[in-house]
């Protein structure tokens, strides 16, 4: 299998779930063509012990399938995603339509790939998620933006001194929208997204669009 794909050799991807033939299909393929060390891990208590603490990155990939995914997020809240090793988290097998994505985003998951995901894309995937970025539907991304912000703008207009506006660009950012989609989605020009950003920039003092989208992931 011929991969564009950047090789992580010094990475660890760990796949939270039975060691079926499905999974061990995919750490296999996951290491071979991307490079980095990859297990399975059947029991959630087990993780600790699991993560490797020299990598200079880890993903956690969790089978949803026959999983209470909102108990699964609340135990890794409670238990690794609480301990000073940086891990990215990430949902697979999810089914279609159960619309658990805003929650899960809430509780830090940064990666979802559904049930019959096709193993190049679940590849990109993960290159996207060492790369830093949200893999996720744009459309879901952007939806969850919008909702969240409409709830939470009041507060964090005090706190920040935000302005609705500049509170719904944000939280666009913070999903990885960039100004073309933003101005789509709130009617607007590309060049009122960056006189906004730049406000917004001044306002929550800092100096680029990722450290703004951290903010964001911190106070949102």
């Amino acid at each position: 299998m011929e991969s564009q794909i950047s090789p992580y050799k010094n990475r660890q991807i760990i796949i939270l779930g039975s060691a079926n033939l499905q999974n061990e299909l995919l750490a296999y393929v996951l290491q071979k063509e991307l490079g980095p060390k990859c297990r399975i891990v059947e029991d959630i208590e087990e993780l600790t012990g699991q993560v490797d603490t020299e990598a200079e990155q880890r993903l956690l990939m969790v089978d949803c399938a026959g999983r209470n995914i909102k108990k699964t997020l609340e135990d890794l809240r409670q238990g690794l995603l609480s301990s000073e090793t940086p891990i990215t988290v990430a949902l697979f097998s999810l089914q279609h339509g159960r619309a658990i994505e805003h929650n899960a985003l809430q509780f830090g998951v940064r990666g979802f790939f559904y049930e019959h995901e096709k193993l190049p894309l679940i590849m990109k995937g993960v290159d996207t998620l060492f790369g830093g970025e949200i893999w996720l539907s744009r459309d879901i991304l952007v939806e969850v933006a919008t909702n969240h912000t409409k709830k939470r703008v009041p507060s964090m207009e005090s706190k920040a001194g935000l302005t609705s506006r500049e509170m719904e660009i944000l939280a666009l950012v913070s999903v990885g929208a960039n100004n073309e989609e933003i101005a789509d989605k709130l009617f607007i020009s590309p060049h009122t997204v960056k006189t906004h950003l730049y406000h917004i920039f001044k306002k929550i003092n800092v100096p680029s669009r990722l450290q703004a989208a951290l903010w964001a992931a911190k106070n949102l």
